[in-house]
């Protein structure tokens, strides 16, 4: 599978100014070649799937965020040891190897139902249960790792059996609100900590009970509307009904609370994940167990008080489909949701493709086939907003993560959209490159030497590129990448009269550090006749049928070949 180039632009002279004179040196194509290498699901071969913590049974309960880089943090639970744990990837695909992982917590049997957030600082906010002694706890971790020592660990609510299905949020000064089930009174519970470390100081933290009707309050999932006030759903058991709460107040404490039950057709509303969109309307994913299908519902007023249309947006056929549901919302506002395929022991990804989730025109894929693989899901989008997703491999015991290198995660093969402009035009080999995405925002510059003697320390190449280069060897520029980077580190330049072809691979989007992908191209003589290209493939170079040809599409600033110039 190949990652290809759309676009090859070279400013050189007009096609008339370079029939009259051979002389001039023209650069020719410049190919990146990426070739995808293995390592990922065979179902997947272009995602990145990585197993970045494999000591003892570890990755349940996973609640995961990315930093202001895009590296995931994600916590989870360590069932081997019954603690909790921190892992913060040091690139974008959790795939270099150097990533943190942390025992953030080991008193007892703890670590269970995390819900994860980063504070302004980028340090973790964890909530999650203690099964030894039935309590709510938070952690405030004092840096981005959580690393030994200095780390805030309180206990906000000890009343009972409490701390199940939690689900955490930061408010705007920074203070965690969560959203949990109490398990002695069968309630929806509710805390709002007044102090970012939900320290037991006074006036002490809000921890009420805005929904005691039946048995409810479990698999919870909170988002804070523009006011801070909690939006949750949940499940209500007694009547297996979807329900969404709606606070009047910060703390959930007023009495005038929202509470509705906007699908009660069958048994529905378990593995909840909730988000608002723009216009502060809950946005929830979760399980049709009458059905075995995943369900969207998108609410059509803050409260969710109108009728509302779910869909059904996988049915899975005749497999059961929607558990361990995760949802976020692209920039368009169309859910993207990561969740469980039981029957076929997959992990699956849904992009709708409008705000609805109406029927026809969604993607859905399975990234991860390999084993049982696909519990305790958490999804995030990145910048480009593709999915990030951390989950846990049953048949491994290990966490996963997978980066899609699209925005549904299609498996297909990746266009890399650069364009490739050579900034020091007929001076070979004094010549630089930059290399610009779609946007001709610069990603980094490639130069074989200090080109039209300019010094070495020229702006234009740095300070990505090499420009030292002044007695080239035969050979091509090189990218040594780092993880998640594609920054030149080394270049040679092929001599006048050498032709280079394209080599090496790159694992594209997830490069492993030391990788090295050619960036190779062709230098022509300085003397006439000048016969660089056999354009047309016929194994021979022709003035008329390849030279011409190049002169025009080179010539009118295009690049694909085969495109006709004006």
């Amino acid at each position: 599978m190949q990652v290809t180039i759309p676009q090859v632009t070279i400013n050189v002279p007009g096609p008339l100014e370079l029939r009259r004179s051979w002389r001039w040196t023209l650069l020719a194509a410049l190919v990146l070649a990426f070739t995808l290498a293995g390592g990922a699901s065979p179902a997947a071969a272009a995602e990145s799937i990585t197993s970045p913590d494999t000591a003892g049974s570890v990755g349940l309960d996973t609640s995961l965020a990315l930093d202001a880089a895009g590296n995931p943090v994600v916590s989870y639970h360590h069932a081997t040891n019954g603690d909790l744990k921190v892992l913060h990837c040091d690139d974008a695909f959790c795939a270099g190897g150097g990533e943190s992982t942390r025992f953030a917590v080991i008193l007892g049997s703890v670590g269970t139902f995390t819900s994860l957030a980063l504070d302004a600082s980028g340090s973790p906010v964890v909530s999650y249960y203690d099964t030894t002694n039935g309590d709510l706890n938070v952690l405030h971790c004092d840096d981005a790792f959580c690393a030994p020592g200095g780390e805030s660990l309180w206990v906000p609510d000890t009343v009972g059996n409490v701390g199940e299905y939690s689900s955490l949020a930061l408010d705007a000064s920074g203070f965690p609100v969560v959203s949990y089930r109490d398990a002695t009174n069968f309630d929806l519970k509710v805390l709002h900590c007044n102090d970012a470390n939900c320290a037991a100081t006074s006036p002490g933290d809000s921890v009420t009970s805005p929904d005691t009707i039946g048995s409810v309050g479990e698999y919870t999932s909170l988002a804070l509307d523009a006011s801070g006030r909690p939006v949750v759903s949940y499940w209500d058991r007694t009547n297996s009904d979807l329900k969404v709460l709606h606070c009047d107040d910060a703390n959930c404490a007023g009495g005038g609370e929202s509470i509705t039950s906007p699908d009660a057709a069958g048994s529905v509303g378990v593995y909840t994940s909730l988000a608002l969109d723009a216009a502060g309307n809950p946005v929830v994913s979760y399980r049709d167990a009458t059905n075995d299908d995943l369900k969207v519902l998108h609410c059509n007023d803050v409260n969710c008080a109108g009728v509302e249309t779910p869909t059904s947006p996988d049915t899975g056929g005749t497999a059961s489909v929607g558990l361990y549901t995760s949802l976020a919302l692209d920039g368009a506002g169309n859910p993207v949701v990561s969740y469980y395929d039981q029957t076929n022991g997959d992990l699956k990804v849904l992009h709708c493709n409008d705000a609805n989730c109406t029927a026809g025109g969604d993607s859905v894929t399975s990234p991860d086939t390999a084993g049982i693989v696909g519990w305790h899901t958490s999804l995030a989008l990145d910048a480009a907003g593709n999915p990030v997703v951390s989950y846990y491999d049953a048949s491994n015991g290990d966490l996963k993560l997978l980066h899609c290198n699209d925005a549904n995660c299609s498996a297909a093969a990746k266009v890399l959209p650069l364009n490739i402009t050579n900034l020091g035009q007929y001076a070979l080999p004094k010549t630089c490159f930059e290399v610009r995405n779609a946007s001709q925002v610069a990603l980094f510059e490639v130069c074989d030497n200090d080109f039209a003697g300019l010094p070495d320390t020229d702006a234009i190449c740095q300070p990505d590129g090499v420009c030292n280069d002044d007695d080239p060897a035969a050979g091509s520029v090189k990218l040594l990448l780092t993880a998640g980077d594609y920054r030149v580190v080394e270049s040679q330049a092929a001599p006048e009269h050498t032709a280079v072809t394209p080599k090496q691979v790159c694992t594209y989007p997830a490069p492993l550090a030391g990788e090295e992908c050619a960036l190779t191209f062709l230098n022509t003589p300085n003397t006439d006749p000048w016969y660089p290209w056999d354009v047309n493939g016929d194994g021979t170079v022709d003035l008329f049928n390849d030279i011409f040809d190049v002169a025009f599409r080179f010539g009118c600033g295009k690049g694909p070949v085969g495109e006709v110039c004006p």
